[in-house]
């Protein structure tokens, strides 16, 4: 089956993926879905490379934060581009939506985690005045780039995660990075370091 999707990949990037589906595929068959080889197959270089791009932002393996709002407060430069979000959308890797969110409920817990790159997770913590329900701005990944974020390299990218912080502090909440963690039998996460992330800019809740 690989090797009608396979004959013509020459980038190295491409091939990395995938030499990485292949032995993912070997392990356990079928984790990759013929729709996924076919989006990967009609990719160049450049959508690999701007994809790649992306995994330092995806949160819980489904979704990147975006506010467009945010970005016209807080400017950035290094943040994913809106051409980047509309190209990535024309791969059929993510979809991309002004209305998409991710919806955090908190009923009456005061933390929350999130996985965060393949070996660290996010943890957000209620501050006195949070409101029970936060909704982050967020733009999804397809099932193609879910499948594909699991064979990519992802880095953590701290520019990111202090505007992260920076939202998240706008609704009470702070923000932490737990280093090479792992979730453990019963829901407990297991870490090498808890990381307290600053926000962008000097911010105090209202």
């Amino acid at each position: 089956m690989f090797g009608q999707y396979t004959k013509d990949v020459s980038k190295e990037k491409l091939q990395s993926w995938w030499s990485r589906i292949l032995a993912g595929e070997i392990i356990s068959p079928g984790q990759t879905s013929i729709r996924t080889l076919g989006v990967l197959r009609d990719m160049t270089q450049q959508d690999a490379e701007r994809f790649q791009a992306l995994t330092n932002y995806v949160i819980n393996q489904n979704f990147i934060f975006y506010s467009s709002d945010f970005r016209n407060r807080f400017p950035i430069s290094y943040f994913v581009q809106y051409s980047d979000f509309q190209h990535l959308s024309e791969c059929r890797l993510i979809i991309f939506s002004s209305t998409s969110t991710f919806d955090i409920i908190w009923s009456d817990v005061t933390q929350s985690s999130l996985s965060y790159g393949h070996s660290n997770h996010l943890l957000i913590e209620r501050m006195q005045g949070s409101e029970g329900r936060i909704s982050t701005p967020a733009q999804r990944l397809t099932t193609a780039g879910k499948e594909l974020y699991q064979v990519s390299n992802p880095k953590t990218h701290e520019g990111y995660l202090r505007d992260l912080s920076t939202f998240l502090r706008s609704k009470n909440c702070k923000l932490h990075l737990l280093k090479n963690s792992q979730v453990l039998p019963g829901g407990k996460i297991k870490y090498a370091k808890k990381i307290p992330i600053e926000t962008t800019v000097n911010f105090e809740c209202g």
